[in-house]
Formats: C-alpha cells, sequence, structure tokens
C-alpha cells in the first residue's frame, strides 16, 4: 500500500492512531477529525459547565467565565481545523451556555 511504501522510502514512522499536535488530534482519515476534536471538546466543556454551575458566580462572572475559558478553545480548533460544525451540535452548545449564564432559570 501507499502507508507501507512511504514508511520504506522515508524515515517517518506511520500511525494510524491519531496523533495530536498543537492539543489538535490528526488522523490518518479526515472524516474522524470532527469525532476526534470537536465532539471530545464538547463533552468537555459541557463537564465544565456543570462543574462551574455549583459554584455561586455572579451572572457578569458567568458571561466572563465563557469568554475566557470556553470561546479560545472553540476559536483556537475552528481556525485549525477547517471542519463544519453541525446545527445539532451548536444549538446543544447554546442552550448549555444559556443555562449556565442564568444559572439555569
Amino acid at each position: 500500500t501507499d502507508l507501507t511504501w512511504l514508511g520504506q522510502t522515508t524515515e517517518l514512522k506511520i500511525s494510524l492512531q491519531p496523533i495530536k499536535y498543537l492539543g489538535v488530534k490528526l488522523t490518518s482519515n479526515p472524516d474522524n477529525l470532527y469525532a476526534e476534536n470537536n465532539l471530545s471538546i464538547i463533552n468537555t466543556l459541557l463537564k465544565d459547565l456543570d462543574t462551574w454551575h455549583e459554584k455561586p458566580i455572579s451572572w457578569i462572572g458567568r458571561l466572563h467565565s465563557i469568554k475566557m475559558n470556553l470561546m479560545p478553545c472553540f476559536l483556537f480548533l475552528f481556525e485549525a481545523l477547517p471542519i463544519k460544525v453541525t446545527k445539532e451540535d451548536l444549538k446543544m452548545l447554546q442552550t448549555a451556555i444559556d443555562d449556565f449564564i442564568w444559572a439555569r432559570k
């Protein structure tokens, strides 16, 4: 196969497992990029929101925590990987962020 030939003709190590580079998981199959990166970060951020929800944080503090902690993760990922985020995932994130900011009221 091409991977065998590439491994034999160069000194590159060929891996079928995702490689993490600058916090982004690069996969051998581009179709797996969304599941490896976006879905895992969405799940991590949803867990963070659940943890932070228990803390006594003001409305503006909640807004700032989104701005300072969650947004940079997504912005970096969106810039690093040119893959579309599904509407369902965006709606789920928006709902989770709204619930957090408004303290589930």
